[in-house]
């Protein structure tokens, strides 16, 4: 699975390059803002479980031109339980490569929610806090499109977790 993964995030970013590389591009500016969608898989280090695939919507906006703060909302689907939900916060800041294509460190937190099944009749709700460290690469597809990969690592009390993601953001 891992190795799947480690296929499917190369080849994404080969794409995101080569579409870069034929398509125009705008700069982002302070005071822009971007709305988008991600597609998240995370992997548990330290238990049997194979981890998760979900979904994020994600906003950016640019506080200068070369640092952005990402709020995100992702759901992860079911697995053996009702699917967690993981609130985060984190800040970017851009280091171009060209005009099409930045690389970013990122660091922020968040929580995350699930529910757990105890008992047959009863559901235990756990809220943990985390943070994140991770980087990026962004690539400009378009005049207001940008294509991302991402890579975080989560610290969720005593556990880490592995955190890829592949998104598009549209520019406002």
């Amino acid at each position: 699975m891992v190795n799947r993964m480690k296929y499917w995030v190369r080849s994404a970013g080969v794409l995101l390059f080569m579409l870069a590389g034929i398509t125009g591009i705008r700069s982002q500016e302070k005071g822009d803002y971007m709305f988008g969608i991600n597609y998240v898989a995370s992997f548990d280090n330290n238990s049997e479980d194979y981890g998760h695939t979900g979904l994020s919507v994600k906003g950016q906006y640019y506080f200068l031109d070369l640092i952005r703060a990402q709020p995100s909302l992702t759901y992860f689907f079911r697995k053996d339980f009702i699917g967690p939900v993981d609130l985060s916060v984190d800040a970017h800041a851009l280091i171009h490569l060209n005009e099409r294509v930045a690389l970013y460190p990122l660091a922020g937190g968040g929580l995350m929610v699930s529910e757990i099944p105890e008992r047959e009749d009863k559901n235990v709700v756990t809220v943990s806090a985390f943070v994140n460290l991770g980087g990026g690469i962004d690539c400009w597809l378009g005049s207001n499109l940008l294509g991302n990969v991402e890579f975080k690592v989560k610290n969720i009390y005593r556990e880490t977790w592995f955190h890829a993601a592949i998104g598009i953001a549209y520019l406002f």
